[in-house]
């Protein structure tokens, strides 16, 4: 039996990706992570605007997080958000009448993820996994009107969600793992260190990647390439950092509660012959997509 053309190409493209983020990680590790410009505008918020509501610049997105994660054996399966709070510029936050983050519109991003044990005993200090699954959804919440729901382990346990207070959430940005770790450290902090494709949605069903358009079947409109509004293309890969101190996990049997995990998102592009590569894992997620979906 012949393997599909797409599937083949996504494999072989995904594996040179892996190749690329190793051989260039020097190129990547500059002092600070590339500028960007956002829109606010492209929100289209009604009603009452505090602020300028007009593009500006940075290069970092800071937020906390919540999730809950169930374990099998050494594995773990789980979801949850981030809540995006604030913008910064080489280090230095921007203030909320600035950007009108968390006043005029809100910023989250809901996520699933598994992970396979490395090294240590799963859900204990000194244990460390591999990401195998990161997919992500980046959202805009007009009016900054949401609810979040923090994760628990108690009893059967509580998934971390996000209510759409007004129904009005739109959807900015999607994207899939490229690689990543995790685990609890000495001291029994969880942490989350992952790369990820991010693709701006384009129009319906559609989002960019990098400059190339591929499937993304929750994507709406094309608000989110007009909200990330430069680079043009925008970057193609997101990294994120999230930690917590002692305090934050909690267990249950099976049940692993992360909570009050800060960090930041900032993002930058691979030189070509990069972007053939990210072409691949797009195609390997529309793929993946396509076979969810019929099986």
């Amino acid at each position: 039996m012949h393997m599909p053309l797409a599937r083949k190409y996504a494999l072989s493209a995904l594996a040179g990706a892996m190749i690329l983020l190793g051989t260039t990680s020097q190129a990547l590790a500059a002092p600070t992570a590339p500028i960007f410009t956002i829109d606010p505008s492209a929100l289209g918020l009604g009603g009452p605007i505090i602020g300028p509501n007009t593009p500006f610049q940075a290069n970092q997105i800071g937020g906390t997080s919540s999730e809950l994660l169930h374990t099998v054996g050494n594995t773990h399966t789980g979801s949850g958000w981030i809540d995006l709070s604030g913008f910064a510029l080489n280090s230095v936050g921007l203030a909320p009448l600035s950007t009108g983050l968390d006043i005029n519109y809100g910023l989250f991003v809901r996520f699933q993820l598994k992970d396979v044990l490395v090294s240590g005993t799963i859900n204990t200090p000194g244990s460390a996994q591999k990401v195998t699954q990161l997919d992500f959804q980046f959202w805009a919440d007009p009016h900054n009107q949401n609810t979040y729901v923090p994760s628990s382990a108690a009893g059967l346990g509580t998934e971390a969600t996000v209510a759409d207070v007004g129904g009005d959430d739109i959807l900015l940005a999607v994207g899939n793992l490229v690689q990543g770790v995790s685990g609890i450290n000495a001291l029994g902090g969880a942490f989350l260190n992952s790369i990820q494709t991010f693709a701006t949605c384009s129009g319906a069903g559609i989002a960019n990647l990098a400059g190339t358009t591929i499937a993304a079947a929750a994507c709406a409109n094309d608000i989110g390439s007009n909200f990330f509004s430069s680079p043009k293309p925008f970057y193609g890969v997101a990294f994120d950092a999230f930690n917590n101190t002692t305090q934050g996990p909690a267990t249950n049997g099976g049940l692993l509660a992360i909570n009050q995990a800060v960090g930041n998102v900032d993002f930058n592009k691979i030189p070509e012959p990069g972007s053939l590569a990210l072409v691949g894992l797009g195609l390997l997620g529309m793929v993946a997509a396509g076979r969810r979906r019929s099986a």
